[in-house]
């Protein structure tokens, strides 16, 4: 919460929707994927304490690689695409929307898009929300990799 400024209610609506959670030994955040059934398909893990200046990311195992940290809601026919369920989470609670459905890929690979789509025929709208941490070249050939196919 400090270090990305999130406030204390998007963290708890993450918690109550069973979209994350603090794994022992080590206190790491594990972000959940879920099938349109509500199964969990897709689990990452993020480390929260760094002794060493390098923070910790890894796939739980037995991760299906289709799946991203996702919410759908059935309402809506717009989607938020993510790279990272912490990007989600911050632009969530910046704009304080909890209605348009939200994807976080955990990767620059369209393969949840795709699993996301084919499970949801609603959705009828995706934004990508690819963040600035990377070079801008790199964030346009992500975009239209992205899209390739979808448009």
């Amino acid at each position: 919460m400090k270090r990305r400024k999130l406030s204390q209610g998007i963290v708890s609506y993450w918690l109550k929707k069973d979209l994350m959670y603090e794994s022992n030994p080590y206190h790491n955040i594990v972000f959940l994927g879920k099938d349109a059934k509500g199964e969990v398909k897709f689990a990452s893990q993020r480390g929260i304490r760094d002794m060493y200046g390098k923070p910790f990311k890894g796939d739980v195992p037995g991760n299906d690689k289709r799946y991203g940290v996702n919410m759908i809601n059935p309402d809506s026919e717009e989607i938020n695409v993510f790279e990272a369920a912490i990007d989600a989470m911050s632009d969530m609670d910046f704009r304080q929307d909890y209605e348009t459905s939200i994807l976080a890929l955990g990767m620059v690979s369209d393969g949840p898009l795709q699993t996301i789509l084919e499970e949801h025929k609603h959705i009828k709208c995706m934004n990508l929300c690819l963040d600035n941490d990377v070079r801008e070249d790199w964030r346009q050939k992500a975009g239209k990799k992205i899209c390739t196919g979808w448009i």
